[in-house]
Parts: C-alpha cells; sequence; structure tokens
C-alpha cells in the first residue's frame, strides 16, 4: 500500500521534558570591607567603609578640579 504524502512519516513536533536542579547557593565570603565607588569626572573612587567624610570632601574636590582644568 503507498504511504499517504498527507501524513509525515516522522512526528513533526516532539515535546522535549527536561529535568532541572537549581545548585544550591553558596554565599561567597570575601575579606574585603564594604565599600562604594564614586564616579566623578572619568575618575572612579574607591571609598571604603569608616572613611573620614572630610578626607573623603578634600578627594572629591581635588579630581572635580582636576577634570575643569583639561
Amino acid at each position: 500500500m503507498p504511504r499517504d504524502p498527507a501524513v509525515p512519516s516522522v512526528p513533526t513536533f516532539v515535546p522535549i521534558i527536561t529535568e532541572t536542579t537549581a545548585a544550591p547557593v553558596t554565599p561567597s565570603v570575601t575579606s574585603a570591607p564594604p565599600s562604594i565607588e564614586v564616579k566623578l569626572a572619568g575618575a572612579v573612587v574607591r571609598v571604603a567603609s569608616g572613611m573620614d567624610g572630610a578626607t573623603l570632601t578634600t578627594v572629591l574636590r581635588a579630581v572635580r578640579a582636576s577634570a575643569s582644568r583639561r
């Protein structure tokens, strides 16, 4: 008996079933103290936790002043 050309010989859709198991999340331990990054005038200033406010102000003013001289 000849094959009907309207009926494909192989399935056109095959569902894919996957099993996923999430890998356990382990928090990374860092020894570096918390810090922030300030991007100002093309410079990146990393500020460590506990930095003196007056010193930070002086540094940021110096960065801004050096950028205005360019």
